[in-house]
């Protein structure tokens, strides 16, 4: 686990390292799952895209693109300026504050995806729906 040194300029942030056991490579903002069943032989940290076996795993928000089998940061508390999302159907609806979580099959969160008591990510943009980056504060730990 790393922990980001406090400083007055950047919010704090927690990592951890996690190891890429999806088939290809996993782009960097996107949410990822620790995974149980695929990786048999991980070193228990192991992470795969979003998928009904592993979705109550949520792991965080993988920090930068990993290829099959390699290793990456996985960011699991604090703000980041760059998550890979869906807010959808209300374009009237403003995001801030909407607590969202990963979806089956999706490297991406919803605002239908599965969330907990305290959110795995709660989103901070003042925005219409749609596809993007937002800015968010992921609570995976």
């Amino acid at each position: 686990m790393q922990l980001q040194q406090l400083n007055r300029t950047d919010a704090e942030k927690v990592f951890v390292i996690g190891q890429n056991v999806s088939t290809g490579t996993t782009v960097g903002n996107t949410l990822v799952c620790w995974e149980s069943i695929v990786a048999t032989a991980s070193l228990g940290n192991a992470f795969n895209k979003p998928a009904t076996s592993n979705l109550n795993l949520f792991a965080g928000v993988i920090d930068d693109d990993a290829a099959a089998n390699a290793y990456q940061l996985v960011q699991v508390y604090g703000f980041r300026a760059s998550i890979a999302g869906q807010y959808a159907v209300n374009v009237s609806a403003s995001a801030a504050g909407g607590i969202v979580g990963p979806v089956a099959g999706q490297a991406s969160f919803h605002s239908n995806g599965q969330s907990f008591a305290f959110g795995p990510i709660m989103v901070m943009d003042n925005a219409t729906s749609g596809v993007g980056y937002w800015r968010g504060f992921i609570r995976a730990l």
